[in-house]
């Protein structure tokens, strides 16, 4: 099986986009021939069992996804014809169809501009292809055709992924004589529900280190010619969180430093050296068994703690493993962090899936989630 980290970080944000419209679509930039096409975006279709459609940007005028502005006679009123693909897509399932939009930056701004809606809503004229995942691919400005690039907007709107495949292993499978096999690990059932926990982790980070909110204008200036990489705003933060929350529901941890790369750039790496620095064991450990664990002294430890544990209980949200959940808050709660246990608690009460009753362990936080119109009189 292939090791190859950028086709599994694809293939992550591919997946994602499925199950999540948080998910943003992907960019992949390499140079020419490096296979983000056949070894990557076509191959991906074919392993997830998608109808592949190709669009090469440049050849597409604006109009062709904003539509085609006509007169409707019945209606008296402009209307907007979309391209025949986005028809297709429409008619037969957005869901069944992976869109590979290919030489993105050679497309002229106004096509750029007209992309943003495709991105970002699927709206194509009156045709809504919401729901597919989408895919660029673009060359860097020193070696594309037209020397173009994309606008910061237009790159806030997607996650990056820098398609260098490394060529030793390229070379490898040219002396075998045979291309490794590649698979796709498929996201487990659930894990759309872990976003939230994984969301907090990072409003943790931010609570700490604010001046990583959001790249400011003169700072955005400065980058020059970078001024079209990954760069962290309230936009690119979601995509980070929300592809974390999928690598970690899915054991690809490993990932986590492309995704970071590719959504919010640096103040990504500078959270994963945070977090780093949280270790703290097996979630599973501590749900079943807290008082046998060391507990940590310190607010972000403790945090990082009950978000690992709530995230762990909501990727396999059983009856029992919710009120296991519930008892865990209240041990946090008996050590003294009822500020931290009550956030969870919110969490476990808007995730209570299957479970039917409440448990004893949930009374402490009674009067908070009532006021929050979370419980009533159960």
């Amino acid at each position: 099986m292939s090791t190859n980290i950028h086709f599994e970080t694809l293939a992550l944000s591919l997946l994602a986009q499925i199950d999540s419209p948080l998910a943003p679509p992907a960019c992949l930039v390499g140079r020419a021939g490096v296979g983000k096409n056949k070894g990557g975006v076509e191959l991906a279709a074919k392993l997830c069992g998608l109808n592949y459609v190709y669009i090469p940007v440049p050849r597409h005028d604006p109009a062709e996804f904003n539509g085609y502005p006509y007169v409707c006679n019945e209606t008296k009123s402009m209307r907007f014809y979309a391209p025949h693909w986005a028809v297709q897509v429409e008619k037969n399932g957005p869901e069944n169809f992976i869109l590979f939009f290919d030489e993105a930056s050679d497309g002229t701004r106004m096509t750029q501009a007209a992309m943003h809606g495709v991105l970002t809503d699927g709206i194509i004229g009156e045709v809504c292809v919401k729901g597919a995942p989408m895919v660029m691919a673009m060359n860097p400005s020193n070696i594309a055709t037209t020397g173009g690039t994309v606008s910061h907007p237009f790159r806030t709107r997607t996650f990056t992924i820098e398609w260098e495949p490394d060529k030793h292993d390229w070379i490898r499978q040219i002396r075998q004589g045979s291309w490794d096999a590649s698979e796709v690990k498929q996201l487990p059932k659930g894990w759309t529900d872990t976003i939230p926990a994984s969301q907090a982790m990072v409003g943790n980070f931010l609570s700490k280190f604010p001046q990583h909110v959001e790249i400011s204008e003169r700072e955005l200036m400065e980058r020059g010619e970078d001024a079209d990489k990954p760069a962290h705003t309230r936009r690119t933060w979601e995509h980070f969180w929300t592809l974390r929350a999928a690598a970690h529901a899915s054991g690809q941890t490993h990932l986590m430093h492309m995704i970071a790369e590719g959504t919010v750039g640096a103040p990504g790496i500078e959270y994963l050296s945070w977090e780093k620095d949280l270790e703290f064991g097996d979630p599973e450990l501590w749900l079943n068994a807290p008082q046998h664990q060391t507990f940590p002294d310190d607010d972000d430890r403790v945090f990082a703690v009950i978000n690992a544990v709530l995230a762990c209980v909501l990727q396999n949200n059983t009856p029992d493993r919710w009120a296991k959940g519930w008892e865990f808050l209240e041990f946090c709660y008996d050590k003294n962090f009822g500020d931290l246990a009550s956030l969870g608690a919110t969490m476990l009460a808007k995730n209570r899936g299957k479970a039917k009753g409440i448990p004893s362990a949930a009374k402490k936080f009674f009067p908070m989630l009532k006021a929050a119109g979370l419980m009533g009189g159960e």
